[in-house]
C-alpha cells in the first residue's frame, strides 16, 4: 500500500489540478491517512488549499475538508463486538487472569492496534502492561508500574511518576531501560496507557515511598508493606542495602577481631553508622562525625567499615565534591541511614565554597524549598541521619561560626595506623556487608515492643552522663553532648545486639567526651573578641600608646587606634571602627555578636546597655575619629584597691 502511494506522489501534480477535480477520489485518495502519517497529510492539505486559492475558491474547499475529515473518522471500519475489547493474560498478583486493553493488542510484536485502513499502528515495540499504582506516603502523589520483558527476556518491574508517563514529550525517556520508541509512537504509547487505565479500574494499589528508613514501626528496605519506587534514580543504592552479601557470620567475627586492636577510630566510626537510625527514634538533630589526622593511616577504610554495616561500601560512600542539590536528593533518600563522605578537604579547600555553609546545609535537615515551572513549590527534602566524613585536618576551625561547631563532632586519629592491611579489609567488606544493619533494626524492632521507652531512656543516662559524670568543669555546648549521646546509645546498642564482645566507646567514655567543645570555644561572641585582641597584637605598631611622643607630621604608617590607661590601671583599647569591621571580615565573625558580647561582659569603656551609642568620640594623634573603646583587662571591683601594708597601727 505504501509502495503505491508512492508512485501516486511522484505522478500526481497538485499545480495542474482543476476547479473540478479538487474534490475528485484521486484527491481524496492523495491526501493520505491522517491516522497513519499526520505530516504528509497535512503537506498534501496544504498543497490543496494553495491550488484552491489560485482557482479562486478557496473557502469552499476548506468546507470540502472539514466534512471529509468528519466522514473519515465516522466511517472507519468498526470491529466485530468480540474484538472491540483485547486482553493481555499476565499476573497482577493473583495468578494469572485477561486483562483488557480496550483496543490495543498487546503480544510479542509489542502494543499496537488497528489504523482506519487497517494497517497496524504501533505505540511501542515492546510488550508493556500497567501492574501497579504507587501512592507515596510522604507526598500522596502517584506512580504506575510497568512491567516489561528486557532485551534477556527476564521480566522487568519499575515505577515511573503517572504525569511523566502520560506527557509525549517525556516518555521517549523510557528508552533509557530498553523500551523504545519513536516521537510519533510516543503520542500513542500515552494514549495507549490512558486507554488501559480507563479500562482497567481494578489495578492493584500500594503504599510507596521514596525515603529509607523509618516510616513507623516499619524499616524500608526490610519491611514489605511499604514498596520503594525509587528504583529508577537509586537502583545501585537500594540494591545495595536490600541485597546482602556474603556471610553474616564472617562479617561479626571479622569486625569483633578488628575491634580488639582498640582502636577508637574504629568504635567511633562504627557506633556513628548503627546510631544513624537511633537519631529518629530520640528526636536528634543531624550531625557530621569528622575523624581528622594525616594521610595514609586508614580513615578511608574506617568509612568503608562504617558502610558495611548497612550495604556496598563502594555504592554507599559518596563523593564529597558532589552539588549540594545532589546531597539533597541523596539525603532525602538515605533519610534516617548514614551517609558518607569520603575527603571532605576537596570541598573545604574550595575557596569559592562557605564550609560553614555546607554544615549548616547538611545538618539541617531539610533541603531548600525550590518552585517549579507551574509557580507552586516542589516537595522539601528532608532527612534525620548522621553524616560520616573524613580530612586531614579538623572541619571546623577557630574561626568557624559556633553553630558549625555546634554541629560537628572533630575526632582526631592517633599517629599510628590504624590496620595492619587496609587493603584486605577494604577487599572483604567488598564481599561481605549488609547483614549487621539489617540484624541491628530486627532487634530494635523487638526492643521497641517490648519497652517503648528504652532508647529514650538510655539516651537521656548517657545526656546525663556527660553532663554529671565525666563532664564536670566543663560547660559543654548542648547540641554537641545531644551527638556524642546518641554516638554512645549506638555503640552501647550494637554491642549488645550483634557484637557481644564488651568492647567499644562505652568502655572508656572519658576519651570521647575531652574531645568536645567547651561553651567558650563555640561562643562566637568570645572567640571574636579574642580574635581582635590577636590581631591588636600582631599589627602593634598601628595601636601606638597614647602618651608616646610622635611628630604626627612625619609620621606615615597606617593607624587603627592606640592603647591608653586610664585611672583604674586598666587599659582601654581604642579601635577604629572600620579597622574593628575589617577585623571582623577577615575572620569571619560577626560584628554585632561580637559587640553584643562585649558589651554583656561590661567591657565596652563608658558605654551602659541601652544609654548612648557603642562608638564614641576619641582623641588619636590629634584627630577626632568614632571608636569602640575596650577594656582589654578588665579587673574585678576588690582589685582596683590595694590592701594596705602598715606596720603600725595609728592608734593603740
Amino acid at each position: 500500500m505504501y509502495e503505491e502511494i508512492d508512485a501516486l506522489e511522484q505522478e500526481f501534480n497538485w499545480e495542474n489540478l482543476t476547479q473540478d477535480q479538487l474534490t475528485s477520489d484521486e484527491v481524496i485518495k492523495q491526501l493520505g491517512d491522517p491516522e497513519v502519517d499526520k505530516v504528509t497529510y497535512a503537506q498534501n492539505r496544504t498543497k490543496l488549499l494553495n491550488r484552491a486559492k489560485e482557482l479562486k475558491c478557496q473557502s469552499n474547499i476548506k468546507d470540502f475538508l472539514k466534512i471529509l475529515e468528519h466522514e473519515i473518522k465516522k466511517n472507519i471500519v468498526p470491529q466485530s463486538q468480540e474484538n472491540l475489547q483485547n486482553y493481555v493474560i499476565a499476573n497482577l498478583g493473583q495468578g494469572d487472569v485477561a486483562i483488557p486493553c480496550g483496543e490495543w493488542q498487546v503480544d510479542y510484536s509489542g502494543v499496537w492496534k488497528y489504523g482506519i485502513y487497517g494497517n497496524k499502528i504501533y505505540a511501542c515495540h515492546k510488550p508493556v502492561i500497567i501492574t501497579r499504582k504507587f501512592f507515596n506516603i510522604e507526598s500522596d502523589k502517584c506512580k504506575l508500574e510497568l512491567a516489561y520483558r528486557d532485551r534477556y527476556g527476564r521480566l522487568k518491574k519499575i515505577a515511573f511518576p503517572s504525569a511523566w508517563l502520560l506527557n509525549a514529550n517525556k516518555v521517549q525517556g523510557l528508552s533509557d531501560y530498553d523500551i523504545s520508541m519513536t516521537s510519533t509512537e510516543a503520542k500513542h504509547f500515552t494514549d495507549y496507557l490512558s486507554d488501559f487505565l480507563g479500562v482497567n479500574d481494578k489495578i492493584p494499589v500500594a503504599d510507596s515511598t521514596d525515603k529509607l528508613g523509618w516510616h513507623g514501626h516499619d524499616f524500608i528496605p526490610y519491611n514489605n508493606t511499604i514498596a520503594f519506587d525509587s528504583e529508577t534514580q537509586f537502583k545501585e543504592l537500594y540494591d545495595s542495602v536490600s541485597e546482602h552479601s556474603g556471610s553474616s557470620e564472617a562479617w561479626i567475627d571479622f569486625v569483633k577481631n578488628l575491634r580488639t586492636t582498640n582502636r577508637p577510630e574504629i568504635y567511633i566510626n562504627l557506633a556513628a553508622s548503627f546510631a544513624s537510625p537511633l537519631l529518629a527514634l530520640v528526636s536528634s538533630n543531624p550531625f557530621i562525625c569528622n575523624l581528622y589526622g594525616t594521610t595514609g593511616k586508614g580513615k578511608t577504610v574506617c568509612l568503608h567499615l562504617a558502610a558495611s554495616v548497612w550495604g556496598k561500601p563502594a555504592t554507599f560512600i559518596s563523593d564529597s565534591n558532589n552539588t549540594m542539590v545532589a546531597n539533597e536528593v541523596r539525603l532525602s533518600t538515605l533519610n534516617h541511614l548514614p551517609m558518607l563522605l569520603d575527603d571532605f578537604s576537596k570541598i573545604s579547600s574550595n575557596k569559592f565554597i562557605n564550609i560553614n555553609d555546607i554544615i549548616y546545609s547538611l545538618c539541617s535537615g531539610m533541603g531548600k524549598s525550590r518552585s517549579n515551572q507551574l509557580l507552586t513549590l516542589n516537595d522539601q527534602k528532608r532527612w534525620k541521619c548522621a553524616i560520616l566524613t573524613n580530612m586531614e585536618r579538623p572541619l571546623v576551625e577557630d574561626n568557624a561560626k559556633g553553630g558549625s561547631i555546634n554541629r560537628v563532632l572533630d575526632f582526631q586519629i592517633g599517629n599510628a595506623a590504624i590496620f595492619e592491611d587496609g587493603n584486605k579489609v577494604v577487599s572483604f567488606l567488598e564481599d561481605n556487608y549488609g547483614y549487621a544493619g539489617e540484624d541491628f533494626i530486627t532487634e530494635l524492632v523487638k526492643l521497641r515492643e517490648k519497652d517503648p521507652d528504652y532508647i529514650k531512656t538510655r539516651y537521656r543516662f548517657w545526656i546525663n552522663q556527660i553532663y554529671n559524670n565525666y563532664g564536670k568543669g566543663h560547660n559543654f555546648s548542648d547540641k554537641q553532648v545531644a551527638s556524642l549521646a546518641v554516638l554512645f546509645l549506638g555503640d552501647e546498642l550494637s554491642e549488645k545486639f550483634i557484637f557481644k564482645d564488651g568492647l567499644g566507646m562505652c568502655k572508656n567514655p572519658i576519651t570521647y567526651i575531652s574531645q568536645l567543645k567547651n561553651q567558650s570555644e563555640v561562643d562566637e561572641g568570645q572567640r571574636g573578641f579574642e580574635y581582635v585582641l590577636q590581631c591588636v597584637m600582631r599589627d602593634i605598631n598601628m595601636f601606638e600608646p597614647q602618651n608616646k611622643e610622635i611628630d604626627d607630621n612625619t609620621y606615615h604608617g597606617k593607624v587603627g587606634g592606640n592603647i591608653e590607661e586610664i585611672s583604674t590601671g586598666e587599659h582601654i583599647l581604642n579601635i577604629l571602627t572600620e579597622q574593628f569591621r575589617k577585623y571582623m571580615q577577615e575572620g569571619n565573625f560577626s560584628e554585632k555578636i561580637t559587640l553584643d558580647w562585649i558589651v554583656q561582659q561590661e567591657c565596652l569603656y563608658g558605654y551602659k546597655k541601652g544609654q548612648g551609642r557603642r562608638k564614641q568620640v576619641t582623641i588619636i594623634r590629634n584627630y577626632s575619629p568614632y571608636c569602640y573603646r575596650l577594656i582589654i583587662d578588665k579587673k574585678k571591683p576588690e582589685e582596683l584597691f590595694e590592701d594596705a601594708n602598715q606596720e603600725e597601727l595609728p592608734f593603740d
